[in-house]
């Protein structure tokens, strides 16, 4: 939710079009227009002149606000009673959010343990058990890490 500012709260739609390259044919729109891609440019919900709804999905998806400003929001600007169910839905956008970060996080320090773990090896010549005890990979998971740091490696040998 960080898009540019000339792109800031803006609504972009794509839809598919026929166009005929060569020769003519008849082919209803309902064949090919099956798919249209909706671009919502969220811009920052505490700024003001930003559009209503581009606002509210602002308010709602921010990582930002606390989950007690988002409900204030939604109740005093947009008229929202929060009820039972409303809270149970703003309360899963917020961890929604937290978990996206959350994941992101995770990968990070798995996509670093793994390089660590092939420069322990191949520059350090230590041994895997030596370089998982140092990178503290719990035993129940070193079997999932090391199928993750071949597939790493395979990929990283194809790139050259």
């Amino acid at each position: 939710m960080d898009p540019p500012k000339e792109k800031a709260n803006t609504i972009m739609q794509y839809a598919i079009q026929k166009r005929d390259v060569f020769g003519r044919t008849v082919e209803p729109v309902e064949h090919y227009d099956l798919l249209t891609v909706i671009m919502l440019n969220i811009g920052n919900p505490e700024e003001p002149g930003a559009d209503k709804l581009l606002r509210m999905l602002g308010v709602l998806l921010s990582g930002k606000m606390k989950e007690n400003e988002k409900r204030d929001i939604l109740t005093n600007e947009y008229n929202i009673p929060m009820t039972r169910e409303v809270e149970k839905e703003v309360t899963a956008m917020c961890n929604l959010s937290q978990g996206i970060e959350d994941r992101g996080i995770q990968i990070g320090r798995q996509e670093t343990h793994i390089d660590l773990y092939w420069s322990m090896l191949n520059e350090h010549h230590w041994t895997s058990k030596e370089a998982l005890d140092f990178l503290k990979i719990p035993v129940n998971e070193r079997e999932s890490f090391l199928k993750e740091a071949q597939k790493a490696n395979m990929a990283q040998w194809q790139r050259g």
